[in-house]
């Protein structure tokens, strides 16, 4: 029960700290900002209005499903997935496991898998009630950050997509966390870039100057030291998606047993696809039309 716990505060720490940071200043009103903090604020609580109500519209309406290809690699494994997002939540497909094909017998067992998945809605359910949590969660923290954190104007960065804002955040001395889960904001400083074209998050890049308690589920404290890298990109049509994660975090949960996040993951292959997808359909869809297991590359 406890490596259950465990591996779900992972989870949660990834939707609050990575690609649901988004921040949307024009580049005119960044640079006309750079010297006043108390400028920064307001137009940090008014981009995080606009995100957030972007967000529940997404939720409401239902969002273009899309089809990618994501590596990752733990102190476990190395593994290559298949993921297809849609209105139900996403449905994933293992297709390589040390960067090697599956073997025929694990082959029959992701079959299987997803074979149970198709017969029972409720495991689907399950998984899409967890990602909308998660997705809660990180919009909570989204909504504090005009109040927990200190921007300053770091310059212009040339990024994939275009010209990039940089902006510097560290905690703000006067923020009160409201609760055990609103803490880790006060252990946290770095540096995020913003996208001038269409005000979206390209870069976030943060590191633990200090030791946070956190409470996703778990009591347990984060040690200092720990880095946070994520990356995002417009994938097509003005939908943002996680390109690149590199988590490098220790710590303990209740004070006894060890944690430890280094996870990197590269998300490329991305497709969009019809609004009408269903989970099924993406069932379907990946157990028809496997992409072959190959280097990771590209968008």
């Amino acid at each position: 029960m406890q490596a259950t716990a465990t591996a779900r505060a992972g989870q949660i720490l990834s939707a609050i700290l990575l690609g649901v940071i988004t921040l949307g200043p024009s580049v005119a009103t960044a640079q006309g900002d750079r010297g006043g903090g108390g400028d920064f604020v307001a137009l940090v609580r008014r981009t995080v209005a606009n995100e957030i109500h972007a967000n529940q519209s997404r939720a409401a309406q239902g969002t273009s499903p899309v089809r990618f290809k994501i590596h990752k690699k733990d102190e476990r494994s190395v593994t290559t997935k298949e993921i297809v997002q849609t209105r139900d939540g996403s449905v994933a497909r293992l297709v390589g496991i040390n960067d090697l094909p599956l073997s025929p017998e694990q082959e029959q067992a992701e079959r299987a898998r997803l074979q149970r998945l198709m017969d029972q809605p409720e495991i689907q359910e399950h998984r899409r009630k967890r990602e909308k949590e998660d997705a809660d969660r990180a919009n909570k923290f989204v909504q504090m950050m005009p109040e927990a954190f200190v921007y300053s104007y770091a310059g212009i960065a040339q990024a994939p997509d275009g010209p990039a804002i940089k902006l510097r955040f560290k905690p703000n001395p006067s923020f009160m966390p409201p609760d055990q889960e609103s803490r880790v904001a006060g252990g946290i400083e770095g540096e995020l870039w913003i996208d001038q074209a269409q005000e979206r998050m390209v870069r976030f890049d943060a590191h633990l100057f200090q030791d946070v308690d956190f409470g996703w589920g778990v009591l347990g404290r984060l040690y200092k030291g720990g880095t946070i890298h994520i990356e995002n990109a417009d994938i097509g049509n003005h939908n943002w998606q996680l390109v690149n994660m590199n988590l490098n975090l220790t710590g303990r949960a209740l004070m006894l047993k060890m944690l430890t996040f280094r996870v990197t993951e590269t998300a490329t292959d991305f497709q969009l696809l019809p609004k009408e997808l269903t989970y099924q359909d993406a069932i379907r869809l990946l157990e028809s039309n496997v992409t072959p297991l190959t280097s990771v590359s590209g968008r």
